[in-house]
């Protein structure tokens, strides 16, 4: 669930660039059998797509499914940041005239949920995706499809991804308003204490970092990776468009 920032990315389906491709050959080679219940792959331009819920069978979860049912009490948080309109000139919406500039939140809800209700396979309990903005971010809604940064694509991406992987599951997108170190260090810090707007938020187990950068020390980034490995809980990095990850951070997978 450790996504990448800023690849080339679809709601629909995942030919990605740079290292947030699916496992290749393993992934073609296994979902060629095609299981029961699950979308045969896409073809669009000679490449193919494969769906999130594909990598259940790329990592064998059925049989844990099997064995221990859905992970319905799951809970995951991604981190990242919400989108912006920067185009050249104002444009009317149905929701209302957009600036240049003007924050568009992190992703449509709706775009979500028919991800899930399209891809999942029959029978299985769909994943549940709530947004966090957090320092004065703007909640998550319709305008976010007049993004024009790409942000809201990731964040969408990053949600159908985990949810695929974990169905039932609760997955918070918790984002700030920019993608710099505070703002991300502020998600992070939520994530780890909550308020009580959102109390699920306090069983969180997984945490998709979902950005990239070039080899730093980040003190108080690191600070929050070892309080969560301290609880037990899994800190997953992307591999990153700006450096490769993991790096010498052992507490991150």
């Amino acid at each position: 669930m450790g996504l990448s920032s800023f690849a080339e990315a679809s709601t629909v389906g995942w030919p990605r660039s740079g290292s947030d491709d699916p496992p290749s050959p393993a992934v073609p080679a296994i979902r060629a059998a095609n299981p029961s219940g699950y979308l045969p792959p896409a073809e669009v331009q000679g490449l193919q797509y494969e769906y999130g819920p594909d990598l259940q069978v790329a990592y064998d979860e059925q049989s844990l499914f099997l064995e221990a049912g859905y992970p319905t009490n799951a809970v995951i948080a991604t981190i990242l940041w919400q989108g912006y309109y920067n185009g050249s000139k104002p444009i009317a919406t149905p929701y209302g005239e957009l600036s240049p500039g003007q924050p568009v939140g992190a992703f449509v809800p709706s775009d979500v949920r028919a991800y899930f209700n399209q891809t999942s396979p029959p029978g299985q309990p769909h994943a549940v995706a709530i947004g966090v903005p957090v320092g004065g971010a703007m909640a998550p809604g319709p305008l976010a499809s007049y993004d024009t940064t790409r942000a809201s694509t990731e964040n969408t991406l990053d949600m159908e991804m985990a949810g695929s992987l974990a169905p039932g599951a609760t997955v918070f997108d918790v984002y700030g308003t920019t993608p710099t170190y505070p703002e991300l260090d502020t998600a992070f810090a939520f994530i780890l204490n909550p308020n009580a707007s959102y109390p699920a938020l306090a069983r969180v187990s997984v945490i998709s970092n979902s950005w990239g950068d070039r080899d730093a020390v980040h003190s108080e980034w690191n600070q929050y990776v070892e309080e969560a490995t301290a609880r037990g809980i899994t800190v997953l990095a992307s591999t990153g468009d700006s450096g490769d990850y993991p790096n010498s951070l052992w507490h991150v997978g």
